[in-house]
């Protein structure tokens, strides 16, 4: 089971550094791939990002951009192009000022079934204990998950669904 982890770095690589420390300290199987994408690159990011990336012994490819892409686009970028030479059961797409503190992090991750399972929203908690990734507060209603599935299914669909929701809306029902 193969599995794709990408950071965007932007300026300071320090969080960088944490974060591949991190999953350093995790349980893992060969096949975990690291893309750290460097926004706007300088000589000193390069620098660091080379010294984080020689003295890993993770799988970690540095991508440099010259501009800065923003986190989205960078990772899209990164993702976009490797996807063309593998097809990995996971991918990871986290900001670089995060810690993995569950050893078995990796291991929890690839007993899920990733046909099940399409997007996972982890809990994020900060130094104060507050959850910052609330994604939803509470499981979808079998009609919610009925909902969506129309609508990402086919896109005049979707149109329809958005056009009456808006009749809804400002009917205030």
């Amino acid at each position: 089971m193969s599995t794709y982890l990408i950071t965007v770095n932007y300026g300071n690589s320090n969080p960088t550094k944490d974060l591949i420390q991190s999953i350093e300290n995790c349980y893992l199987n060969n096949n975990l791939k690291i893309f750290i994408a460097d926004n706007q690159s300088t000589e000193k990011s390069k620098e660091e990002l080379l010294i984080i990336k020689n003295s890993s012994f993770l799988d970690i490819e540095l991508i440099f951009f010259e501009k800065n892409y923003f986190y989205w686009t960078a990772a899209e970028k990164v993702l976009t192009r490797n996807l063309k030479n593998s097809n990995p059961s996971w991918v990871i797409i986290c900001n670089n000022d995060i810690i993995i503190k569950t050893k078995t992090f990796f291991n929890d991750l690839y007993k899920l079934d990733g046909k099940h399972y399409n997007v996972i929203g982890p809990k994020i908690i900060n130094k104060e204990r507050i959850n910052l990734n609330p994604f939803m507060l509470k499981p979808l209603t079998t009609f919610r998950r009925f909902y969506w599935y129309v609508y990402f299914r086919s896109f005049y669909f979707s149109i329809l669904l958005r056009f009456f929701s808006n009749i809804k809306g400002s009917m205030n029902l």
